[in-house]
């Protein structure tokens, strides 16, 4: 399956919908296309789902990604992750965290929604 994103505008955050296989390259790619189509709209809300995406990381990945994706996306007022919980560890939405970013990750889309809209 060829990884895809596809980008929602019609709501008061921005969406992403993540699908494919992904490599660490395609998340930082993700995490840029967030922080750039945030900037311009501008929101400052975001939304990933990322239920539909299939990646293998090692945690030292995890770590960096988290990281990256604090120091991209710190500026917004929420960030959201929607993961299956297969691959639910923490370790990103952690990273994430410590660097500034107000990221939770979740396995639920519903209480992603409600949360990024509260």
């Amino acid at each position: 399956m060829p990884f895809q994103v596809t980008v929602h505008h019609e709501l008061s955050y921005l969406l992403l919908e993540v699908a494919g296989m992904a490599e660490t390259s395609d998340h930082r790619g993700v995490v840029a296309l967030a922080a750039a189509v945030c900037a311009a709209a501008p929101y400052r809300k975001c939304l990933i789902d990322l239920r539909r995406m299939h990646t293998e990381m090692p945690f030292t990945e995890h770590l960096q990604l988290g990281t990256f994706v604090g120091e991209t996306l710190r500026s917004l007022e929420k960030v959201a992750s929607v993961v299956t919980p297969a691959v639910r560890n923490g370790t990103s939405e952690k990273a994430a965290q410590r660097v500034g970013a107000r990221l939770r990750a979740f396995t639920d889309i519903e209480d992603a929604k409600a949360w990024i809209l509260s």
